[in-house]
C-alpha cells in the first residue's frame, strides 16, 4: 500500500499524452472534454506486509536503495 498525495493534472499536454483511443466511450468530446483529467500521484511512504509481519518505508528509503 501507498500513501501520497493527489494532483488533479488538466492541462492539455497531460490529457493528450495519455489519451488513448477507446476513451470517447467514456467522454464523448473527446480530450477536451471537461469531465477528462489526469491524476497525479505523488508517493510518501507505504508499508506490505511479509512473512506475517507488516513492514513500513518512506519512499526516500526506496530512492536511495
Amino acid at each position: 500500500m501507498l500513501t501520497g498525495t493527489v494532483e488533479v493534472c488538466t492541462d492539455q499536454y497531460h490529457k493528450e499524452l495519455l489519451w488513448c483511443d477507446g476513451f470517447e466511450i467514456y467522454y464523448p468530446q473527446g480530450v477536451t472534454d471537461e469531465d477528462y483529467c489526469v491524476l497525479k500521484f505523488t508517493a510518501v511512504c507505504g508499508n506490505y506486509y511479509h512473512k506475517l509481519k507488516n513492514h513500513s518505508f518512506s519512499i526516500e528509503e526506496v530512492a536511495h536503495a
